[in-house]
């Protein structure tokens, strides 16, 4: 194995040096560090941690890497290979690497660091060959499981025959009358996930079965993803008759899907499973198709034993796979379908409950929900959408507005809503012990609900605009090392604008060619006002003055002209069709890794993650308050139309989504109700950590319309003030004159509000 000295030697550096670079100390300059850190990867050199300078003698430590612990399947595989590693006298390390790549790649390092003798490894980067490659040469046995690496040279598999497995249960239950099966698996790129689909594939070409009835479908976000995934699929026009998981988490998520989305009908969900005499005594609503998965762990964990204690020291050892051989699983018949629940019908026979909703994931969810709450109630539910810039003429403009009973109103616009009569106050509908007023916390119904101290909406999708960043980034020992020799200042998340433009012109390659990623944010010119005014408030500049009237020229314009400019300049940092793009674009250049930072409101990048994979892993998201702290006040609410006719329907259906046993179910299928339920639950934060930086970042929220301004609404800002705008981003006017024109507009739209407010006999 290379060392420390022939690192230096190749290098032309002094030990010294070297460990200084490995070390990432800011004092060794960029060019050193590139010449080292090259020198390393040729020699496929890594550090020992243990301080061990020799690999002849064995550690009598080996590694289990998984990607979860959650999922019974890979506890026992643990167990069986604890069992047997313990017997031998070795003593076990476990590793889990949440599915993530990054996070798998840091610890095969480890384990070479630390002289591992050997590891069973469950891979979730099965086409990155490379570092298994690198851990073999340095003479750490590899023994895979279930997952089979792409390049299989020299390495050792052993799995079960999920292929064989699949093909019997799916055949088995066409030929028994499903006539409908649907399968659900991981991702697509693991080999298990891709023998369970030829197994199922080839159950349906030999018994006739509809390839257009059965579909496959995927997710890699655990039993939330396979709720999503299943909700779709029991709301779909052909409703599977059983559903078939390849992981015990995942069938989960089916089965919560089956209890809400389909109670009164029988959807067997089936799931690949360790065996246990518990299933024989207490059968449970998931059929186990019983899988040898502490076998599997046991005959790995014996493999690797012997490679360790016979070491091949001529070369890597031929390929070997090794698949278990177990008999056709049973085929449970189907359970007792469980009786219709009672339904109290609180509808009128004709009658339907209308609503218009904003166009995101958090209708969808809503449009998914409300089949399930006209089952329990009997009132059906008809929901519009319609994109932003349409929503203010459906709601507050009154345009088509008496079409609908419930309304989703931008809270900014509430107070507009109030004073026009546009919706009704909640409080004279609802019960004093109703659900409304205890789901969420005093602040939330403050911020989304309350107008002069009456509630008036209902929280439906909550958020402040935040700060999100590539932690891997932001932690990389070179770019960091990079950044401090440009800026003579650490590299850390910006709490300032012109430390995120600092941050952004560095991450972005036409001005540091090193930069690991395109860009160093994104931008999106469909919603200028909501980034702009951002660094305006931090200039300590103002619109409007205290009594509500239009701020002066002086002091005003200056700082509107310099925070003007520098948001334009921001641009420079982006993709160049940013101009022309919406919070979703942003969001999507995001996720496929193409910038190091973001500010957007949560919602809109949920909106991203719940329907599309992600090319950046959640562990390497990272969320901050904004620079300054400061977010312009966001989110929706639900209000009652005045004038309905359906107020109690409406109240109901209110009261029905802000339950624990809604909420939750809908803030999975893409929705953000802040409720106390969503807010407390350990696995929500877990799973989408955004939504408690949000809320929390609630009370830091300002509104672009001062409390006191009634001459002017936000719409109406919004509209003058993107149409300036983006005459600036497109160079048809300069930071100056735009300034100017911006102000030269509101000033006249506030002489207009006066003289209609002027009294006839005063003209």
């Amino acid at each position: 194995m290379p060392t420390i000295k022939d690192v230096a030697k190749l290098a032309g550096v002094s030990h010294g040096t070297v460990s200084n670079v490995l070390n990432g100390y800011k004092s060794v300059n960029s060019d050193t560090v590139k010449r080292v850190e090259a020198v390393v990867k040729k020699l496929g050199y890594q550090p020992n941690l243990k301080a061990r300078s020799m690999r002849n003698s064995r550690t009598d430590c080996i590694g289990v890497l998984l990607p979860n612990i959650t999922d019974n399947i890979y506890i026992r595989l643990y167990n069986g290979v604890e069992r047997i590693a313990s017997e031998a006298g070795y003593s076990i390390s476990l590793y889990i690497s949440n599915d993530s790549p990054e996070t798998e790649e840091r610890l095969l390092l480890r384990m070479q660091q630390q002289r591992m003798d050997g590891a069973v490894i469950v891979t979730c980067m099965p086409d990155k060959t490379g570092i298994f490659d690198q851990l073999l040469k340095s003479g750490t046995r590899l023994v895979f499981v279930r997952r089979k690496p792409a390049d299989m040279k020299g390495k050792t598999f052993f799995g079960i025959n999920e292929r064989q497995t699949v093909f019997s249960v799916a055949a088995e239950l066409l030929k028994n009358g499903y006539g409908k099966l649907a399968l659900l698996t991981g991702r697509g790129e693991y080999s298990n996930e891709r023998d369970c689909i030829g197994g199922f594939r080839d159950a349906l070409a030999s018994c006739g079965g509809n390839p257009d009835e059965c579909p496959v479908q995927s997710t890699s976000g655990g039993k939330e993803g396979a709720f999503r995934v299943a909700a779709w699929m029991l709301c779909g026009d052909s409703r599977p008759q059983a559903i078939i998981t390849t992981c015990p988490e995942h069938a989960k998520g089916v089965q919560a899907a089956v209890r809400i989305f389909s109670p009164d009908r029988q959807v067997l969900v089936l799931t690949l499973d360790n065996d246990s005499w518990i299933y024989a005594v207490s059968p449970t609503p998931v059929v186990s198709i019983v899988q040898r998965y502490i076998q599997l762990g046991e005959e790995a964990a014996k493999r690797l034993m012997a490679m360790t204690e016979t070491p091949d020291d001529n070369g890597p050892a031929p390929e070997s796979v090794t698949l278990l051989s177990l008999p056709p699983p049973p085929v449970p018949w189907p359970l007792p379908a469980p009786a219709p629940p009672p339904r109290e019908s609180h509808g009128r026979p004709g009658r339907v409950l209308r609503a218009i909703m904003l166009e995101n994931t958090s209708s969808v969810a809503a449009r998914l929900m409300k089949s399930v709450f006209t089952k329990e109630t009997g009132i059906p539910v008809e929901i519009d959408t319609l994109p932003y810039e349409s929503m203010y003429d459906a709601t507050i403009g009154g345009r088509g507005s008496d079409r609908y009973d419930i309304m989703q109103i931008n809270i900014p616009w509430i107070s507009e809503a109030v004073r026009r009569g546009v919706i009704v106050p909640l409080y004279s509908l609802i019960r004093k012990d109703s659900v409304i007023r205890s789901a969420f916390s005093p602040e939330i119904l403050e911020r989304h609900g309350l107008f002069e101290g009456t509630l008036y909406t209902a929280p439906f999708m909550a958020g402040a605009q935040l700060l999100f960043y590539r932690k891997d980034l932001f932690n990389d020992l070179r770019v960091r090392r990079l950044y401090y020799e440009k800026n003579k200042t650490a590299l850390e998340v910006p709490v300032t604008w012109h430390g995120y433009d600092r941050i952004a012109e560095f991450f972005t390659r036409e001005y540091n060619p090193e930069s690991p990623v395109p860009y160093g944010t994104t931008m999106g010119g469909l919603s200028g006002s909501y980034c702009w005014m951002l660094r305006l408030w931090e200039a300590g500049a103002s619109f409007f003055q205290d009594d509500g009237g239009l701020a002066e020229v002086s002091g005003f314009m200056e700082k509107a002209e310099d925070t003007l400019a520098r948001y334009v300049r921001a641009f420079d940092f982006a993709d160049p069709d940013a101009k022309s793009w919406d919070q979703a674009e942003q969001a999507d250049q995001f996720c496929r890794g193409n910038s190091a930072m973001m500010v957007i409101y949560q919602a809109h990048f949920a909106d991203h993650v719940y329907r599309h994979e992600s090319n950046v892993s959640k562990e390497n998201i990272g969320f901050a308050p904004l620079p300054n702290r400061v977010s312009v006040l966001g989110g929706w609410s639900l209000g009652i139309r005045a004038g309905s006719g359906m107020y109690g329907e409406a109240r109901h259906f209110l009261e029905w989504l802000c339950r624990d046993a809604n909420s939750i179910p809908y803030n999975i299928l893409g929705g953000t109700i802040p409720s106390n339920t969503a807010l407390n639950s350990f696995e929500m934060r877990e799973t989408y950590p955004w939504l408690s930086h949000a809320f929390d970042g609630m009370q830091d929220t300002r509104s672009m319309i001062d409390s006191g301004v009634h001459w002017i609404s936000q719409w109406e800002f919004e509209r003058v003030a993107e149409g300036i705008l983006n005459e600036l981003l497109n160079g048809r006017i300069s930071a100056k004159a735009a300034a100017r024109e911006l102000r030269e507009k509101l000033a006249g739209i506030g002489r207009r509000a006066a003289i209609k407010r002027r009294p006839r006999n005063s003209r």
